[in-house]
């Protein structure tokens, strides 16, 4: 009876957003910067999007640039590969959304988030308009949707061949820096192939 309501609870918290899964990220090089600091996971931000809180150490003013790497979520990529993108730790913050899902939290954007995109359809009264760009040498279709005239989100799929990723980027008031910001990452949006 305890090991059902243990595996229930676990279940909950997952769902829930409470306990952030375990993600990949590591430094793209070495440098004579210490790693950064974790934020305990504690302070994920609400579903409301409360910005992340401060590091409990200083960040330096020069570019922290770290990892992110996971499996893209269309069937289309190779098996085993997974996508890599690159991000300013002082600039972003790993986070989970609110589904539970690993994301990207901008440390002075309130509510802007990047995450990957999972299908979970169009919002009831939303419309949505497409058209493609160009990022870091890789043509990603970008969907635009909009409720009651406003900009809600914008999801970007894209791939190398390799890999045929998406991801969405939310955010609050500031809709273009969040935008930039999360467009900055995407550029820099690889694959590693499966290891055999």
């Amino acid at each position: 009876m305890c090991a059902r309501l243990l595996i229930a609870s676990l279940i909950v918290s997952i769902c829930c957003g409470c306990v952030a899964p375990a993600a990949s990220i590591q430094p793209a090089s070495p440098s004579p910067t210490p790693p950064p600091t974790l934020l305990p996971t504690g302070t994920l931000p609400s579903a409301s999007g409360t910005p992340l809180p401060p590091t409990r150490t200083p960040r330096p003013a020069t570019p922290v640039i770290e990892t992110w790497s996971g499996l893209p979520v269309f069937v289309e990529s190779q098996p085993g590969a997974r996508f890599s993108l690159e991000f300013d730790s002082n600039r972003w913050g790993r986070v989970a959304d609110t589904f539970g899902f690993p994301a990207l939290a901008h440390r002075h954007l309130p509510s802007c988030q990047f995450g990957t995109l999972v299908g979970r359809g169009l919002p009831a009264g939303a419309s949505a308009t497409q058209s493609f760009r160009n990022l870091g040498g890789i043509r990603f279709e970008v969907i635009r949707v909009s409720e009651g005239g406003a900009l809600r989100y914008v999801n970007y799929i894209g791939g190398d061949g390799v890999i045929l990723a998406g991801f969405r980027v939310s955010f609050g008031e500031q809709v273009e820096p969040c935008i930039g910001e999360a467009e900055t990452i995407l550029s820099t949006l690889r694959s590693n192939p499966a290891v055999p």
